[in-house]
């Protein structure tokens, strides 16, 4: 799994943003939004499903982003996705 740092416009919605991520070939596992009253954007820590790299095509089809979005790193699932 990959996390994404995302610089929206204020009033993109958590389901828009959803929409949007699964468009471009996304699959968002989890969405953490921040809206800071006095700031024009919003910022967002997105979790997706593979591993992803800042050049990936996928993260170009983003078009409800002020920014390019930031490869913040990864990590790895376990085999079976189980728990232990």
């Amino acid at each position: 799994r990959s996390l994404l740092g995302l610089e929206l416009d204020e009033d993109v919605s958590r389901a828009r943003l959803t929409g949007a991520l699964t468009a471009a070939g996304l699959t968002p596992d989890a969405i953490v939004l921040r809206r800071d009253k006095a700031a024009a954007v919003a910022h967002a820590l997105v979790e997706v499903e593979g591993m992803l790299e800042d050049d990936d095509p996928r993260l170009a089809g983003l078009g409800a982003l002020l920014r390019r979005p930031v490869v913040l790193g990864g990590y790895a699932v376990p085999v079976g996705g189980g728990v232990a």
